[in-house]
Formats: C-alpha cells, structure tokens, sequence
C-alpha cells in the first residue's frame, strides 16, 4: 500500500522562481520514492516482488507510467496520447505492466487494460472491461484483477479475460 504527500515549493530556474511540486511516495518504512515534478501523481501500485508503477499527469499527454525496480532503478516508461491513463500495474513476475486507459465508445465510458512487456516499446495484447469503469487494479500471481463500478474482473498478459464477477447494482 502507498499513501502520497504533496508539498509546493518555488524553487529558482533559468527564468526566475517557479512553483514545483514536491511528491513523495511513501512505504511502511518512510519516503519509498520523492519526486520533484509539476506533473501530479495518479496512481502507484507496488507489486508483491517492490516494484513500483507510477502514473502520473504529463504536460501534453494523456497521461505518463514509469516503473522502478525494488531498488527504485527506473526500468521502463511511456506517455499515452489516445486513452487517458486512470491506474496501472506490475505484474507479479515482474515481466509485465498493465495500465487502464479510459475512453469512450457510442457515448458510453470504456476501461481498457493495455499490456506491456517491460523489455518492448509498444503494448503487447489488450482487452476490455465490459460494462465497468475501473477504479482499482492489482497484479495477483500471473493475473491481472481490477475493480470496477460493476464487477471484478481478472485478466492475464496474454489480453484474455479469464473470468468476471458481475456485481452491477449491488454493494461489494
């Protein structure tokens, strides 16, 4: 679990003052990463092995991932200009990273779960989180789970869906 802090500082560049955010991510332990960055962050997962994914807002994006290793050695980034980013993952075995981008099809929001292998530029398998707006994700074992507004959903690298929970109109 990661808790985040945000602080504004002004700090001195080349064109006089400029206002800086200062985020941390925090551990159990104290400060798991500090970030000095006027994009603000979305998200952070860590996955069972300490690695992080980190989503953020970036300045002509639609939204930023970057991964750390346990060591907090970035490992692999990438900006989305189609979808906007709402959360993203590391997979259990630490080969993968699943990101959820939103959109919208015939007026209706939809969650997407696009795949990364974390040695490749660009995603490797996709899918579609039916009827839901996802709100949190965590990868389990070599699975992907996500929770959205109308069922939990569990999903592999591969971008096959490999079962749903449907809770529509019901409390969880």
């Amino acid at each position: 679990e990661y808790t985040k802090g945000t602080t504004k500082t002004l700090q001195e560049g080349e064109n006089g003052l400029r206002r800086v955010t200062m985020q941390n991510v925090y551990d159990t332990n104290g400060v798991l990463l500090e970030q000095t960055t006027e994009d603000p962050i979305v998200a952070a997962n860590l996955n069972g092995s300490g690695m992080l994914a980190l989503t953020t807002e970036a300045s002509g994006t639609k939204g930023h991932v970057e991964v750390y290793s346990a060591a907090l050695q970035k490992l692999f980034d990438f900006n989305a200009h189609r979808r906007f980013v709402a959360d993203a993952c590391v997979t259990e075995d630490g080969k993968y990273l699943a990101a959820v981008t939103m959109g919208q099809a015939d007026s209706v929001f939809v969650s997407n779960v696009v795949i990364y292998d974390l040695t490749q530029e660009d995603p490797i398998a996709e899918y579609s989180v039916q009827d839901g707006l996802v709100a949190a994700m965590r990868g389990k074992g070599s699975q992907i789970l996500t929770v959205s507004d109308t069922c939990l959903t569990a999903g592999n690298a591969a971008g096959e869906i490999i079962g749903t929970y449907s809770y529509a109109n019901e409390f969880l």
